[in-house]
């Protein structure tokens, strides 16, 4: 051994150097940014995080950095004001035209021993600025535990889609008579979940043969499709799930022969222009019901006998037809922190 290697290994390291922490990101999970029905706001939900102490201390807080590429998308944003109200979070200082609303600074607390690992989910909610597009703004997020040690990885989002599944169902016990009475047809469109109807939904309502609509209901609806036969109607801007929001309406149809043969009810859920808004029907197939008369050897509510019944004679629908689409979408969400947690390893 030299003398100068001697030298070198009597000098112990800084006391120091023996309890500095270096945090670096072992993993992503995945970031999903969805729409939040209750506040009207985009949420973005990164996680797990996954860090490891690669380091010689305890590390006891990670600062991590999330930033939006603005080169994909300048329309998402982290607000100005919104994570301020917590205080681990802030919106750093950056270079001039860069913006500060797409980068958020949060000091987390943590306990990772030297060698050991932690990981944190995030959710931050999101500030949309003008007009959206499908395309979502990569995230990179950064760790920093010491100084200058930060650890980088990049992840690019994606929509988490809404669904719902709307049941249509029709009460055609009062469908008999003489010809020229009229009767109640009442249906009921039901949100079977899981997602909220946020646009409500579109309705085809197309009259048995024999019969034709009338009254107030048929009144309020688009203009006839075919007069007095086929309505294309929108109704009811939001559908909540479960049957104590299901919606319920009476419509009425006027018996115009002494023969009657089938009709139909079909739902469709409003489209919306917006991606992030859209939602989804889970269910086609209970989106049609048959009106169907009173058959043969029923006790007619108005004394007379049943009318005679035509056989399976239903009316063909168009499905493309179906979904008529609301327009009106306010594209200025505000945002508010949600929770992070940590769940260690090892």
């Amino acid at each position: 051994m030299t003398a100068v290697t001697a030298a070198l290994a009597s000098v112990s390291a800084p006391a120091w150097a023996a309890s500095v922490p270096n945090l670096s990101i072992v993993s992503l999970g995945e970031a999903v940014v969805s729409y939040s029905q209750q506040s009207s706001a985009l949420e973005l939900t990164m996680g797990p995080v996954t860090l490891r102490n690669t380091g010689a201390g305890a590390a006891t807080k990670a600062v991590v950095r999330f930033e939006l590429d603005a080169r994909v998308s300048s329309a998402y944003q982290f607000a100005a004001d919104a994570d301020l109200n917590d205080p681990r979070c802030k919106h750093p200082a950056v270079p001039t035209g860069l913006g500060s609303e797409f980068y958020l600074d949060c000091e987390y607390p943590v306990a990772i021993a030297a060698g050991g690992t932690a990981s944190l989910t995030a959710s931050h909610l999101l500030a949309l600025r003008g007009g959206a597009g499908d395309a979502l703004p990569t995230v990179k997020v950064t760790v920093t535990s010491s100084g200058e040690d930060s650890d980088t990885k990049s992840v690019v989002p994606t929509w988490k889609k809404l669904t719902a599944d709307l049941a249509v169902t029709v009460d055609a016990s009062r469908l008999h008579g003489n010809v020229g009475d009229v009767v109640d047809l009442p249906w009921t469109v039901t949100n079977l979940g899981p997602d909220v109807a946020t646009d409500g939904f579109a309705l085809i309502l197309i009259a048995p043969p024999g019969t034709e609509w009338t009254g107030a209901a048929a009144a309020t609806c688009n203009p006839p499709r075919v007069p007095n036969t086929e309505y294309r109607c929108a109704s009811h801007s939001k559908v909540e799930v479960g049957a104590a929001h299901s919606v319920t309406e009476t419509w009425q149809l006027k018996i115009v022969s002494s023969t009657i043969g089938s009709g139909t009810v079909q739902v469709a859920i409003s489209g919306n222009p917006a991606e992030y808004r859209r939602v989804s029907d889970l269910n086609p197939a209970n989106d049609i019901a048959r009106i169907d008369p009173v058959r043969p050897g029923a006790t007619p509510t108005s004394g007379a006998a049943p009318l005679p019944v035509t056989g399976s004679s239903t009316t063909a629908l168009v499905a493309g037809g179906a979904a008529a689409v609301l327009l009106g979408v306010v594209l200025t969400l505000l945002i508010r922190r949600r929770r992070v947690t940590f769940t260690a390893a090892e």
